[in-house]
């Protein structure tokens, strides 16, 4: 039997064959004595969607506990648990349904979903709870006939025959964004995240917001996919032949592995799924505080903390994750002094708040002990010079008086007061 579609929800997999057959699948994982990770995956039962018809779409609604299954037109629902049908559907069931995907913005406790209908120039946009579906909105005023749709706030993304448009749900007006190949590049229309939208291009992936406006440079495929995944800041491309991983950040290829007759993808929890005809493979990401480490070891700093503020700093409540974010500054503004680069090292030592003074026995040991000079190594004059400059500042803006910070080498003086002098290189310098 062949694999059509697949969707995991915690350790839940579900997967729909050629035959119109819906198994469920329940996976575990253990640690082994050698401290790797094994997985298993155990047979759990199955439900007949639509007898001898490939199933082609499955969603998993668990707030309902219930699963949604496209096969040929054809609408079915079962329990997620019994995969027992659900009969209470009844008359409520969409008819001649071609397309059919998830309101993934949606914060209602029921399930909400578009669909596209038969040689119709119209969308339904439906409410699907633990009895029945409930139509919130038909759109008819469509200018073709869609072959898929994307629902995401108050815009529907619409996939056409040979190119896309946005649908605003509030003003009921539609516009063409750009066109495709057919015969090239398959359609396809992924939400990413919040507010960003992804779309197949001709040999691009184009990336636009809920206007309808491109807001990220394009992904310059090696291979076309078939299908995408999000993984922050990742976005994974499934073709025939390979799996690519593009960086939103810069959208640049980022790794690249041979892989081919992938039939169906899906994700859940950061993990990426992806289904042959006879196998399930899972893709593991490493952790994001493992990749900023490694960048910072190869001497990638800007990419680190690119990274770091995109997958640990964005709008993160967790102490653990506040934790690493600052500690992996912390490193970040130690190698940004190393190197000289002053700006970024102060730039980091003020958004993790390192205390002055710790900031100052630091520059302290950057000093030759041997001489009553300030001596770098490696630099020349002018840079001291601004090593000490932007060092008054730091400790200025945190309002410890600088006239009280000592050692035996030399003494900051305050500059608010330019008319004072201090010893440096065993010179007398003006601060203007």
């Amino acid at each position: 039997k062949q694999w059509y579609q697949r969707r995991v929800r915690g350790n839940d997999i579900y997967v729909g064959y050629s035959t119109g057959h819906v198994r469920h699948f329940l996976m575990s994982s253990c640690t082994s004595t050698s401290g790797r990770t094994k997985y298993q995956v155990r047979y759990l039962d199955e439900m007949i969607g639509s007898s001898k018809r490939m199933v082609s779409i499955i969603i998993v609604a668990p707030t309902i506990a219930r699963i949604i299954g496209l096969a040929e037109n054809h609408v079915f629902v079962g329990d997620m648990f019994s995969m027992v049908g659900a009969q209470s559907y009844g008359r409520s069931t969409p008819k001649s349904v071609t397309f059919m995907s998830v309101n993934e913005s949606s914060s209602s406790y029921d399930l909400e979903i578009a669909v596209c209908l038969n040689r119709k120039k119209t969308v339904q946009l439906m409410l699907v709870t633990a009895e029945r579906f409930i139509v919130k909105q038909e759109i008819t005023n469509l200018q073709n006939v869609p072959q898929k749709v994307l629902w995401h706030g108050s815009v529907l993304v619409l996939a056409y025959d040979s190119y896309y448009s946005v649908y605003n749900l509030m003003s009921r007006t539609e516009m063409e964004l750009f066109p495709y190949n057919p015969t090239t590049t398959s359609s396809l229309i992924k939400t990413l995240q919040e507010g960003e939208i992804y779309m197949n291009a001709d040999g691009l992936g184009m990336i636009i917001n809920e206007t309808g406006d491109v807001c990220r440079p394009p992904i310059a495929w090696v291979n076309q996919p078939k299908f995408v995944c999000y993984s922050n800041p990742y976005i994974i491309g499934i073709s025939q032949t390979a799996i690519q991983v593009y960086s939103l950040l810069d959208q640049q290829l980022k790794q690249k592995s041979g892989f081919n007759d992938a039939c169906a993808v899906t994700h859940f929890a950061g993990n990426v799924y992806v289904v042959t005809e006879e196998q399930v493979y899972m893709l593991l990401p490493i952790p994001a505080e493992e990749q900023v480490e490694r960048l910072l070891d190869s001497g990638h700093l800007d990419q680190a903390m690119q990274l770091a503020d995109e997958t640990l700093g964005a709008l993160t409540r967790s102490t653990v994750k506040i934790n690493k974010l600052k500690l992996l500054r912390q490193r970040a503004a130690h190698i940004y002094w190393e190197r000289g680069q002053l700006e970024e090292a102060f730039s980091y030592f003020t958004k993790t708040q390192t205390p002055p003074t710790e900031v100052y026995m630091l520059y302290d040991t950057l000093t030759e002990s041997s001489t009553a000079k300030i001596s770098v190594a490696g630099l020349e004059a002018e840079r001291q010079l601004l090593y000490h400059v932007m060092l008054l500042q730091f400790i200025s803006k945190s309002g410890i008086r600088t006239e009280d910070l000592n050692t035996q080498e030399f003494k900051l003086v305050s500059l608010v007061e330019p008319t004072k002098t201090s010893s440096f290189c065993g010179r007398s310098v003006q601060w203007t």
